[in-house]
């Protein structure tokens, strides 16, 4: 055997045992990850008995529990209706979040002793709007796709000052605390409920695949 062949097979085999130590590495360090995270969840139950996803922050004393986007059927056929008609990924999930708060992701939601309805809970002039732009498109108002196209015309148009201010934020819970506080504008006792469990999301703990990263 030549020197050169046996330099060439070395060189394989070290590149083949580093590798392997690199894979049991990470896969060692996804175990650990995944350990840590089953004993947040089993030190704080509630946040899945209280419909949080796995990327939430543990609700703890003295700091706003961090709000889960939604991972239904539902939610992703929102969030891809968004994002085709030009929304970013990111504000899309705040949407979704106060979409979530708002109605449950019930289009055909009504709140607000009868006066508010669908996936924004649009109240008062709003919600006339909507049923006014239902009618035209022949299309009645608790449907999805209306609802989406009623929502980007109110940001192009009436709501166009809210839009700026959240473009103007760059993670997904930033986005949802301009959509409570700009869009939305519930009561504030809500808003600031809201706002503060919004901000939480992005502080949550983010551990390898198993929650989101942005």
């Amino acid at each position: 055997m030549s020197i050169g062949v046996s330099l060439g097979a070395f060189a394989e085999g070290f590149a083949s045992s580093l590798q392997a130590k690199k894979d049991r590495a990470e896969r060692e360090a996804g175990a650990a990850r995944q350990d840590r995270w089953l004993d947040i969840l089993e030190k704080n139950p509630e946040i899945l008995s209280a419909g949080g996803s796995l990327g939430s922050t543990p609700s703890t004393s003295g700091r706003a529990k961090a709000s889960g986007i939604p991972t239904t059927a539902d939610a992703a056929y929102i969030r891809e209706g968004l994002i085709k008609r030009g929304m970013p990924d990111y504000i899309a999930d705040g949407f979704l979040m106060n979409f979530h708060d708002e109605s449950a992701l019930n289009t055909s939601a009504v709140g607000d002793n009868g006066n508010a309805f669908g996936l924004a809970q649009w109240n008062g002039d709003r919600r006339h709007g909507l049923n006014a732009y239902a009618s035209q498109k022949g299309v009645d108002a608790g449907d999805a796709d209306v609802q989406l196209d009623y929502l980007m015309s109110e940001l192009r148009g009436a709501e166009s000052g809210a839009w700026k201010k959240i473009q103007a934020t760059r993670t997904p819970g930033q986005a949802a605390a301009a959509i409570v506080n700009y869009f939305e504008r519930p009561a504030e006792q809500h808003r600031a409920r809201r706002e503060a469990s919004y901000l939480a999301y992005d502080q949550r703990p983010v551990l390898g695949a198993i929650a989101p990263a942005y």
